[in-house]
């Protein structure tokens, strides 16, 4: 009989990608104590969630597998933060030295699996595997996210929803929260005027450190 079924050979291929979205789910969101510091709304744990898929995927390397002091260093990071600039640590308050603490432990313990038992690609292929889960379906970084992105705004035009501009638009008033803005009366048209632009969410290239 033909096909795969059966063969002992067979592997999934290595999907940098996916290997980022992997650590993020294995690393960060599961096994830590990210979940029992739960940030305050689901969209603030997204923004989170998508910085540390931005920074896994720096250190994710086809070739050379994956960095992961360098991962533990970033995501562990006191002046690590957000686009906006809100530092990540103080999102969890006095909840961020569990949370660095079990990152850390998560991290290390894949490092000694990789190094120790399964090597580079062997890891690689597992992680890949674990960031192509339904549990990440519809996180950045999927191939996804782009068409549902592009479904919201297309929803929003045709319900005649202004849209902002793309923050590379904007500016650097894009990147101040508007309760900030509000607080501090520098709300003004133009951080909050409409277009019809569209850029595509980009998930990067993985590239090696």
């Amino acid at each position: 009989m033909g096909g795969w079924h059966g063969r002992r050979d067979v592997a999934p291929d290595v999907v940098p990608a996916a290997a980022a979205l992997g650590v993020a789910a294995w690393c960060w969101r599961n096994n830590t104590a990210v979940e029992a510091h739960y940030l305050e709304t689901d969209v603030l744990m997204a923004r989170v969630n998508i910085a540390v898929t931005r920074i896994t995927q720096q250190h994710v390397c086809p070739v050379e597998g994956i960095h992961w002091d360098a991962i533990k260093d970033a995501l562990t990071d006191p002046k690590w933060t957000l686009p906006d600039g809100t530092l990540i640590r103080s999102l969890f308050g006095e909840g961020w030295a569990e949370v660095a603490s079990t990152v850390t432990a998560e991290l290390d313990r894949w490092r000694r699996l990789d190094q120790e038992v399964l090597g580079p690609e062997t890891t690689l292929i597992l992680i890949s595997i674990g960031g192509s889960t339904s549990y990440t379906g519809s996180w950045w970084g999927q191939g996804r996210w782009h068409s549902m992105c592009s479904r919201v705004i297309d929803d929003a035009l045709a319900a005649g929803l202004p849209l902002p501009a793309p923050y590379d638009q904007r500016g650097r008033d894009a990147l101040i929260p508007t309760s900030t803005k509000r607080r501090t009366g520098s709300l003004t048209p133009s951080s909050t005027g409409s277009s019809t632009s569209r850029t595509p969410a980009s998930t990067g290239p993985a590239v090696c450190a």
